[in-house]
């Protein structure tokens, strides 16, 4: 990628000899949050995942005037979610004439959320967010991204807090929004909304207002736009440095109780032939409760579970059969995606991957391409390679069909497959008719993408993704049952 261009517009991405008030705040925020990486700053690049409001579009422009003068490559990306009709493809179009007069170069695409989320049969925002964040990595994986820049504030920040401490959420939520995570990073974290507004007015740059921002169907519009307010004026005015302060500390206490817990998990680690990870169960007993809780979890996640709709119910219940095993006493837990067990013969307490998912457990996981996907919920691996061949094992997808992202899951209800020379059927009839035991069926992997199921491997395909692939380019998908 070629070092950015300065704009030959009125905006100029040098920066200046003096700012004050919004201008410098942003700019210093960006500067230290990058500060750590100084030393290896030229040639890095930087994904700027912009949607065209004003806290990202300060932070585009921010982040074209801290990476000129050092040599640091910024990429603009755009994804158009197809949920506002033209109001949502003008942001696109806004977001392609910023970069432009950034001088940086952009990637604008769009996904059909609703569609994918009514055939996926999950919430539109989670779909969304999901299909998002898949567009923002392929991205950075083209351009060879170091990292993605999105631009939460302060603000965002306070609303994440208050919104897990009404959820019920213990440390690891009241910490709230991560400077670094995961590959991001949020560069306007320490900024108000306030200030990106009036950096936005200061450098002449206009921005997007996303009406739906403030409506009340969501519970981040109510926190923000009702909650948050009556707190202010009728509780307390401090009362958004308050969730900042308890975010300090909960984060301290956090970090604190986390690497206590790596430690003991380490130290409870029993050895055993049955698979999973175990532990001994006197040793996990002696630990106080909240160490305890956290090693258990730690156990869970070594043995391939995401830890998704895991509560606080379920690790208490794996905590009661600790204190029981200790004894000498037998027990089990099902958690959605593993079991434990614990014996009386070696005094151990293990977690497994769960085989068998009931139908009333949704299980979902996005596949890389190329890469390999651990399912604990369905008890398998599965490994996907582009290829130009269609030999070997496995299911062949050819290439030009796909609507990524691929995602891996269990049945839904209304699942169905186009099959050739048939016509659409159910899954659930197809089968009926393949004579799949009842008790496998919730169990067998379902292979889809943004519109729909395209295989139930060893079972039946859809018609689509038989087609001969264009230029011979086809996805290989090997799954096999975990070790």
């Amino acid at each position: 990628m070629g070092s950015p261009r300065r704009s030959t517009g009125k905006y100029d991405t040098r920066p200046s000899p003096r700012r004050m008030g919004a201008e410098e705040r942003i700019d210093c925020a960006v500067a230290a949050t990058f500060q750590p990486y100084e030393a290896t700053a030229a040639g890095y690049a930087l994904i700027a995942a912009v949607s065209g409001g004003q806290d990202s579009c300060a932070m585009a422009a921010a982040l074209c005037r801290w990476a000129a003068v050092r040599g640091v490559h910024v990429h603009v990306a755009h994804l158009d979610h197809c949920l506002r009709g033209a109001e949502s493809r003008e942001d696109a179009l806004h977001v392609a004439r910023l970069a432009t007069r950034l001088g940086v170069p952009c990637t604008v695409a769009a996904r059909d959320v609703s569609a994918a989320a009514r055939r996926l049969h999950r919430g539109t925002q989670e779909v969304a967010r999901d299909i998002r964040m898949r567009f923002l990595h392929d991205v950075a994986d083209r351009v060879g991204a170091h990292a993605i820049a999105v631009g939460h504030t302060q603000d965002d920040h306070v609303e994440t807090i208050l919104h897990n401490l009404l959820r019920g959420s213990g440390l690891a939520g009241l910490r709230g929004l991560a400077p670094w995570a995961g590959g991001l990073v949020r560069p306007m974290l320490t900024v108000s909304r306030a200030d990106t507004a009036a950096y936005c007015d200061a450098l002449g740059l206009e921005y997007r207002v996303d009406g739906s921002n403030a409506g009340s169907a969501y519970e981040r519009n109510r926190i923000r736009n009702h909650l948050l307010p009556l707190l202010r004026s009728e509780h307390n005015p401090g009362i958004d440095g308050a969730l900042l302060r308890l975010s300090e500390l909960a984060r301290a206490d956090d970090d604190a109780l986390d690497a206590w817990a790596r430690a003991a998990l380490d130290d409870c680690r029993g050895r055993n032939d049955r698979g999973g990870v175990s532990l001994q169960a006197c040793a996990l007993a002696a630990l106080p409760e909240g160490v305890r809780l956290r090693v258990i979890r730690l156990a869970a996640q070594a043995a391939g579970d995401p830890l998704t709709d895991v509560t606080l119910k379920h690790t208490r219940r794996v905590g009661e059969i600790v204190s029981e095993a200790s004894m000498g006493r037998r027990g089990a837990a099902t958690w959605p995606r593993t079991e434990w067990r614990a014996e009386t013969a070696d005094g151990l307490i293990t977690a497994a991957p769960r085989r068998s998912p009931c139908s009333a457990t949704p299980v979902a996981y996005d596949a890389p391409i190329p890469g390999s996907v651990v399912c604990p919920g369905l008890g398998i691996e599965a490994d996907l390679a582009l290829c130009v061949e269609r030999t070997g094992d496995g299911l062949f997808l050819p290439i030009a069909a796909l609507r990524p992202p691929i995602v891996i899951r269990n049945r839904r209800p209304g699942d169905r497959l186009r099959l050739r020379g048939v016509g659409t059927r159910k899954l659930q009839d197809i089968m009926v008719d393949r004579k799949v035991p009842r008790e496998q069926r919730d169990r067998l992997p379902v292979v889809c993408d943004a519109e729909g199921p395209l295989a139930v491997p060893g079972i039946a395909t859809d018609d689509r993704a038989l087609q001969d692939p264009a230029g011979g380019a086809w996805l290989r998908i090997r799954i096999a049952p975990l070790a």
